[in-house]
């Protein structure tokens, strides 16, 4: 399409107008600069496309045709239209940006087609304007950001292996009940345990009890003794626990705490009051366990020494009489429940 006022050939300068963007923008966009274009000596060769290509502004190609002015109008995006003119060297460009705010209605398109009147008229009268092709290149295509060389990973330290921590000693809380001759009864009771064990397999330790025996009655024609004790034991202990079998040895000291309560058997013979008695002792034990989950069921067995030789004696007429004697070293047997300990 070539725009231009009647004139003679020598009178018209060369004018190449790019279009770009939507058809049906470009088609009231080229009549509104047709309009006014058309009053001016020139000869407009015009060329529309989709979009622009913004190399083609700031790289003028091998082989061109003349001219005195180019100009591109974009208006690709909805809310502005831009314009680059260039004059005849292509060595200066001018950028204007257009703001659109009526979607290039008849105001807009009309001063739109001023402001490239303006541009046009003054580039044909010689202006310099706008800013260099370099510069025009720098700002419509801004260089990436540099990208920093790369770091040089460095070795990261050999990892140094710590040292597994040292392993817990295992303790096994636990129950028991038991039971042992004495003189012509079965003295028996219930008890705690508490089994601390050192790492490893076979393992030392040690074992602690705390039991109570329940009543007796012991009594010949005359008189009688209840007794009842309240039993602790602390001793050292070897334990091996091939899982899931245990077994275990034991030997040290404890204590009896007897409470001796004399009683009159028939109308003769005076009781004297009752006592608490501490007699010392000495164990030796023996046990084997299986394991179930987290528990461990048991059988034990073994020896106490009396250190004292405790007897318990009546006087009767004037004249001290054994009431009751029991073995000074004496058996005992039970059964205990253990909670498994962990390493």
């Amino acid at each position: 399409m070539a725009l231009a006022r009647p004139a003679s050939a020598e009178e018209r300068r060369a004018v190449q107008l790019g279009l770009s963007g939507p058809s049906d923008r470009l088609d009231r966009v080229e009549l509104a600069l047709g309009d006014l274009l058309g009053r001016l000596p020139i000869a407009v060769a015009t060329a529309r496309s989709q979009a622009l290509d913004l190399r083609s502004v700031v790289e003028p190609p091998s082989s061109r045709e003349p001219a005195d002015v180019r100009v591109w109008v974009d208006v690709t995006a909805p809310d502005q239209a831009t314009l680059y003119f260039t004059d005849a060297s292509w060595e200066r460009i001018l950028i204007r940006r257009f703001p659109l705010t009526k979607d290039l209605d008849e105001v807009e398109r009309e001063e739109l087609a001023q402001i490239v009147r303006s541009a046009v008229e003054a580039l044909l009268g010689g202006a310099k304007i706008g800013i260099t092709r370099d510069e025009a290149r720098a700002e419509l295509f801004p260089p990436e950001p540099s990208t920093p060389p790369p770091v040089e990973a460095r070795p990261l330290p050999p990892k140094i292996a710590k040292p597994p921590p040292p392993p817990s000693w295992r303790l096994e809380p636990g129950a028991f009940y038991e039971g042992t001759p004495y003189a012509s009864a079965l003295w028996q009771g219930p008890g705690l345990s508490l089994d601390v064990g050192a790492p490893g397999v076979p393992s030392l330790g040690a074992r602690s009890t705390l039991g109570y025996r329940a009543p007796i009655l012991l009594e010949d024609e005359v008189l009688g003794v209840r007794l009842q004790a309240l039993t602790a034991r602390v001793m050292g202990q070897l334990a091996w626990s091939p899982e899931p079998l245990g077994l275990r040895a034991a030997a040290g000291p404890g204590l009896d705490l007897t409470h001796v309560d004399p009683r009159r058997v028939g109308d003769r013979g005076a009781p004297a009051p009752a006592s608490w008695d501490p007699v010392p002792v000495m164990r030796g034990e023996l046990g084997a366990s299986w394991a179930f989950g987290a528990l461990r069921t048991g059988l034990f067995a073994g020896a106490e020494g009396d250190w004292v030789a405790t007897r318990h004696v009546a006087q009767r007429d004037g004249a001290k009489r054994t009431l009751i004697s029991p073995a000074r070293i004496r058996p005992f047997f039970g059964v205990s429940l253990t909670a498994r300990g962990e390493e």
